[in-house]
């Protein structure tokens, strides 16, 4: 069944999860309760991308070191977000933010495109 996902987590190994609206809501819109479906015991937050949609606004905001680096070490993950978002039914027209990790780089609180430019047939 498919379901748009609201909030989710792309590793490195590109492992995807993510979760709808009310399971978002139920845990705070954290990425904390994320993967006890695969028994993941440690996971590098750090080097996952982390993504959100909420409610309120008409786009995804991307989270992690690899958001900070849409257009290189992080693409591939991007990547797999977008196709699995996609794939999900939603709309590809749909816009994708970097979060402002008050790093000063690049891409940090700007649009990058929309879901349709980071789509790939996986």
């Amino acid at each position: 069944m498919k379901f748009v996902p609201i909030i989710g987590i792309v590793l490195t190994d590109g492992y995807i999860e993510s979760y709808d609206y009310e399971t978002a809501v139920k845990n705070d819109f954290h990425h904390t309760f994320i993967m006890c479906s695969q028994d993941k015991k440690e996971i590098d937050y750090d080097s996952a991308l982390r993504f959100v949609k909420l409610r309120e606004e008409p786009f995804y905001t991307l989270e992690g070191e690899p958001a900070l680096e849409p257009y290189a070490a992080g693409k591939e993950q991007i990547v797999i977000f977008a196709t699995h978002c996609i794939k999900n039914g939603v709309d590809p027209n749909t816009k994708v933010m970097i979060r402002d990790h008050k790093l000063g780089t690049k891409y940090e609180g700007s649009f990058i495109g929309s879901l349709r430019d980071f789509y790939k047939e996986i």
